[in-house]
């Protein structure tokens, strides 16, 4: 809807995962001011596809959140030739189909993290992509938890390496030591919360009800409330990343609001937490040795060899964000990865978390992602 009232095409694509999740893709096969064909040939046009995955508590909407006008990266890349798609995975907002559970009461359903995200939706919706646009291969765009599920898929599938001309890699997360974030005080509540969602089950978390909508109705017919409720909503963004609100363009906080959170399970929380207390990029901790030694063939979760990643990535860091710390950034990233490719701007400054997708600046970045497409669809490459 927000696509195809900035004016964009849009069309909607479903996937079912191997474990039934029913995931719900985004497509822009072309732009606004693409003038190239006309009608229907357009469609038929064979133009570089780009793939871009939202972080946690987020879903695709989120990338078009600032509207057209050079403002949102899909709509930049689809005027260029692009033919982009933006995925949703498990639990967000636009994928709680599946083929046997209901997402609304059904505990099972919500028994996931984003190792389950990096195992089965991304491969699932890439695959997609690359079906229907008859490609071999794509440009991958991801912020956040987005980083981290391809790192992951990358991390551990040699094939998948083949499909992924190059991973733009925004605010990456791997490794969650080093935070300044209060984020990392979460590691006290792991245990209870296992503890509860063992004997009670999986459950979502901070999905998009109908409080976004009363939220941004408010902010549009009351000034002083917005601002209360800004204010508030600034302070439990900054819990989770580091938000600066005077960053971002005053007029589009009442989209913002209504499209966020997009919600995930409880369990893809303390999938985190786990991280932040280990301090390591890592699967799945059962918390029981004999539970880990049957899932992974040893007593502790393994940690996932980044070294093994061939596609080249290109990885962007801002000086302020909480959640992908520079600090881890140059201490771990940059260590780990062994094919990255050094676009000039190792860190952007005066950046937070967010500025990658609602930022006034935003366009620094959005310029070196389009150009390097560019130049490299120029140069020939499949």
């Amino acid at each position: 809807e927000m696509i195809r009232h900035a004016g964009y095409p849009c069309e909607v694509h479903n996937v079912q995962t191997k474990d039934g999740y029913i995931l719900t893709m985004h497509r822009i096969p072309y732009g606004v001011t693409d003038t190239s064909r006309k009608g229907s040939s357009r469609l038929r046009l064979k133009r570089p596809v780009v793939f871009m995955q939202h972080g946690i508590l987020a879903d695709s909407s989120c990338w078009v959140a600032n509207g057209a006008g050079g403002r949102s990266l899909p709509y930049i890349l689809a005027d260029m030739g692009c033919d982009v798609w933006l995925g949703n995975v498990r639990g967000s907002t636009y994928s709680r189909a599946h083929s046997t559970l209901d997402a609304d009461v059904s505990e099972k359903y919500w028994r996931f993290s984003w190792q389950h995200m990096s195992e089965q939706d991304i491969p699932s919706m890439v695959n997609k992509a690359l079906h229907v646009s008859s490609q071999r291969s794509l440009y991958y765009v991801g912020h956040s938890q987005g980083t981290l599920v391809a790192f992951a898929r990358l991390a551990e599938d040699p094939e998948f390496n083949n499909k992924i001309k190059m991973l733009f890699a925004l605010g990456p997360v791997t490794r969650l030591a080093n935070l300044t974030s209060p984020i990392k005080s979460l590691v006290y509540l792991n245990r209870p919360a296992f503890l509860g969602m063992s004997m009670f089950g999986g459950t979502e978390v901070l999905p998009k009800k109908a409080i976004s909508q009363w939220i941004t109705a408010k902010l549009h017919n009351n000034d002083s409330f917005g601002s209360q409720i800004a204010y508030q909503g600034n302070n439990m963004m900054m819990y989770l990343c580091g938000v600066h609100l005077e960053h971002y363009y005053k007029d589009r906080l009442p989209v913002y609001l209504s499209h966020t959170p997009g919600g995930t399970s409880l369990q893809n929380l303390l999938h985190f937490s786990q991280m932040v207390e280990s301090g390591k990029m890592q699967k799945w901790d059962h918390w029981s040795a004999k539970e880990n030694l049957d899932a992974y063939g040893q007593e502790t979760s393994p940690e996932y060899e980044l070294s093994n990643i061939k596609s080249p990535v290109a990885l962007f860091v801002g000086s302020l964000d909480q959640l992908a710390h520079p600090l881890n950034f140059h201490s771990y990233v940059l260590m780990d990865i062994n094919n990255f490719l050094n676009l000039q701007i190792p860190q952007l400054d005066d950046w937070d978390h967010l500025d990658f997708l609602w930022g006034k600046n935003a366009g620094v970045v959005y310029n070196k992602i389009s150009k390097f497409i560019t130049e490299h669809e120029r140069k020939g490459h499949n």
